[in-house]
């Protein structure tokens, strides 16, 4: 996933308002033929889809992107509640946060390194 993350960060860096559903969820689908989730059951990842989240003016791609798991239906919905779904955004939020923070990092390191090279 560490590529595919550094593959989207040319859209999250876009602002909110320039941001598609269509080009994330192309990015979510290419992470997902790149690793093991592929092998998943098929009725497990039709379900997971990108939810792009109401921003601020000024937001940028990082702050309304979301992954959303569709529980429609039984017997999902009766296990899995709106209250357990709210919990799960809060968690991945702060996770995707965490995330930013790694890209950025490794973006930095990515151009000192390249500095120190040239530098030399």
């Amino acid at each position: 996933m560490r590529s595919s993350c550094l593959g989207l960060r040319p859209e999250l860096t876009k602002r909110a308002s320039r941001l598609f559903r269509h080009a994330l969820l192309a990015h979510v689908d290419g992470a997902i033929r790149s690793s093991n989730a592929q092998y998943d059951d098929p009725r497990v990842l039709e379900r997971i889809d990108v939810k792009i989240l109401q921003g601020s003016p000024g937001d940028d791609g990082w702050k309304v992107f979301t992954l959303d798991y569709s529980v429609a239906g039984t017997p999902l919905n009766a296990i899995i509640t709106d209250k357990s779904m709210a919990n799960y955004l809060q968690i991945f939020r702060f996770l995707w946060r965490i995330k930013r923070v790694e890209s950025s990092l490794s973006l930095l390191w990515q151009r000192t390194l390249t500095t120190s090279k040239v530098s030399k």
